[in-house]
């Protein structure tokens, strides 16, 4: 109770069975503990508390139970020192912040955002701090009807250096809700293990940063709208399809020794085409499924890389062409 009250825990807390524990409006519950800093098999609400863990030796997991729906974090922030394994599904209703540490959530889902609260859905991980989620794992970000958020450092509108981010699979909507979410602050770096998807009536702004994409098969999924504008989205599986349409920087990184095979349409690419990275030995096919490709700036072959054109429809570059 009170007004935006301030409670600092130094071992465990415990919600018994049976029992509710309103955080309340505004509040801040500090977890300085580690192990596993938060046990309940009660209810937690979150109203519209900040949930920080603050230990100086990370924790063991959050929580003995998972932290979703009616038991969800409103605001979360990881601000001590070391690995914060997560041990369990979380969900924060409005931001996630990581300030200072390690937030490894293993194979757990994560959520942040929700449909009832404004321009939530905000990940920000400060310079050289991580959140890490493993292949298995899913994030998905959601937001208010027309809202914004952002992916980034942990200043307004996600401004400054991020630190790592690291995804499973990242989802942005749920297919039924318009909002935006946009790479923020200073050329934020973002992988996605396993397949990046933006959902029906959710847009994806990709600022400045740069989205590798690592896994094979579909590991990029368009069903709503994606914005380039400065980024670099570099593909760096084995085998994965290679979606058609338009980027600003796209680097193609065939693993090993393995075959891109670009697929049928149309790529745009309205600044520099890269294949390979000088030193995995891969090979970008266009001749099997004969797309245009229309490259606005340079096109480069990085060493043992190879590249073959389509035998049919155009490839154009509009100012240099190397091969190292």
């Amino acid at each position: 109770g009170g007004t935006t009250p301030t409670t600092t825990v130094d071992a465990t807390f415990n919600i018994t069975a049976s029992a509710t524990f309103n955080a309340g409006t505004g509040s801040t519950l500090r977890m300085t503990s580690s192990g596993t800093p938060f046990t309940r098999s009660g209810t937690f609400t979150a109203g519209t508390a900040t949930t920080t863990f603050e230990s100086t030796s990370g924790t063991s997991a959050l929580s003995s139970a998972a932290m979703t729906g009616a038991n969800a974090f409103y605001n979360l922030k990881i601000n001590g020192t070391g690995n914060f394994t997560a041990g369990v599904a979380v969900e924060a209703k409005n931001d996630l912040k990581v300030r200072s540490g390690t937030f490894n959530l293993g194979s757990n889902a994560l959520t942040v955002g929700n449909t009832a609260n404004a321009n939530s859905g905000n990940i920000k991980v400060a310079s050289s701090q991580t959140l890490n989620q493993s292949s298995g794992g899913t994030t998905t970000i959601l937001s208010s009807a027309s809202g914004s958020n952002c992916i980034g450092s942990n200043g307004a509108s996600c401004a400054g250096t991020a630190g790592t981010l690291v995804f499973g699979t990242l989802t942005i909507g749920y297919a039924a809700t318009t909002f935006t979410t946009t790479f923020g602050g200073t050329s934020p770096t973002t992988t996605t293990d396993t397949a990046f998807t933006i959902t029906a009536n959710a847009t994806f702004d990709a600022g400045s940063g740069t989205g590798n994409l690592k896994n094979s098969g579909s590991v990029f999924v368009k069903n709503g709208t994606f914005t380039p504008n400065t980024s670099t989205f570099k593909y760096m599986g084995n085998n994965p399809t290679i979606l058609t349409g338009t980027y600003n920087n796209l680097s193609l990184v065939a693993t090993g020794t393995a075959t891109y095979v670009l697929s049928s349409g149309t790529y745009t690419v309205s600044n520099d085409l890269t294949i390979g990275d000088g030193t995995n030995a891969g090979t970008v096919n266009a001749d099997t499924n004969d797309p245009t490709i229309d490259v606005n700036r340079d096109f480069s072959i990085a060493a043992s890389a190879a590249f073959t054109a389509s035998s049919a429809n155009p490839f154009t570059v509009a100012r240099n062409w190397s091969k190292t």
